[in-house]
């Protein structure tokens, strides 16, 4: 999937997880429970914090946020499991649509379905190119063939593979190979003039 411009980083928003909070003891089935709920950064400072009260019922329930743009409410919903219990579910308060985790970014001001948000965010792996994708792969290749190569040369069999396996692992290489010119091609190729190398 190509992105044009820029999208905001969906790993930077703040997270409300409901697993998380439902095994922390944060929400719990058929009660009624309040506090405040923060996020810490990689050193254990505070970053983030609310004000919350959660209510659950039997079937449905509501979270209140409240934090210093004021209190929001977040509908629950849940549905039965073939085994028995019930799996919860968080309603975005923008969309209705429903979800395990909701994400706050500073300039909406409330915990929302990644859809609510525009532009749409992204994740790590969709920012990075079809040609670094092609380029990781094949790294991957020489990793599992413990091949201390690079991508220049060709792949090296290792002496307790067999070579039929070697053989398939060598035609993915030449494959990804023929893909990573085809990408360097069109990302590079706008650089040098049609006629050149004639």
């Amino acid at each position: 999937m190509a992105f044009s411009g820029w999208h905001p980083h969906l790993e930077s928003a703040l997270v409300l997880n409901l697993p998380k909070m439902q095994a922390q003891g944060v929400i719990g089935p058929q009660s009624e429970r309040w506090g405040i709920y923060a996020w810490r950064d990689n050193d254990g400072n505070e970053i983030y914090r609310v004000d919350y009260r959660a209510q659950l019922y039997d079937a449905w329930g509501a979270l209140y946020l409240t934090d210093t743009g004021g209190t929001y409410k977040i509908d629950l919903s849940s549905t039965p499991l073939h085994f028995g219990g019930r799996r919860w579910w968080l309603h975005c308060p923008i969309t209705s649509r429903r979800a395990l985790k909701l994400y706050r970014y500073a300039a909406i001001g409330k915990f929302c379905h990644r859809t609510a948000i525009r532009p749409l965010p992204t994740y790590a792996s969709q920012r990075v190119s079809g040609l670094d994708r092609i380029m990781d792969r094949r790294w991957a290749l020489r990793r599992k063939l413990r091949d201390e190569g690079d991508l220049f040369c060709p792949l090296q069999k290792p002496k307790w593979m067999r070579w039929h396996t070697f053989e398939r692992y060598q035609a993915k290489d030449e494959h990804l190979e023929a893909l990573e010119g085809e990408a360097i091609i069109r990302r590079w190729g706008c650089l040098f003039p049609s006629g050149l190398g004639n």
